[in-house]
């Protein structure tokens, strides 16, 4: 029994002493850790460079493509005429009025695109 008490003292140890040096806890059973090292010098000038550029170069620019993608899409819609309405059969099938408005309206009707089953409003 005294065997096995001793074994079993010895891998206690052997772990304790695992532990501090893995953990680098600084005791008399275990060498000192080795010094930290120094941080690298950070630049300080890093965050400034790109608040700068996210400032003056990435929301203009953004503004700009914002301001193209408009421009560019009432181009394509100012000389953009409606089709002609065409009663066909299968098409504004209405079996029951809605539940808002004067019944035949959908719930979001534009009267310049959307035709009702009769045809376009303007």
């Amino acid at each position: 029994m005294s065997s096995s008490l001793s074994r079993f003292s010895q891998t206690s140890n052997m772990a304790t002493l695992f532990l501090r040096r893995t953990f680098c806890l600084n005791t008399p059973t275990a060498p000192p850790c080795p010094p930290c090292p120094e941080p690298a010098p950070s630049s300080s000038r890093g965050y400034k460079f790109w608040k700068k550029i996210t400032f003056m170069v990435a929301m203009p620019l953004v503004g700009l493509i914002a301001l193209n993608t408009y421009t560019e899409h009432q181009k394509e819609h100012a000389h953009r005429s409606r089709p002609k309405f065409i009663e066909y059969e299968y098409l504004r099938i209405r079996t029951k009025r809605y539940p808002w408005r004067d019944g035949v309206k959908t719930l979001f009707h534009n009267p310049e695109v959307n035709a009702l089953p009769t045809g376009y409003e303007k």
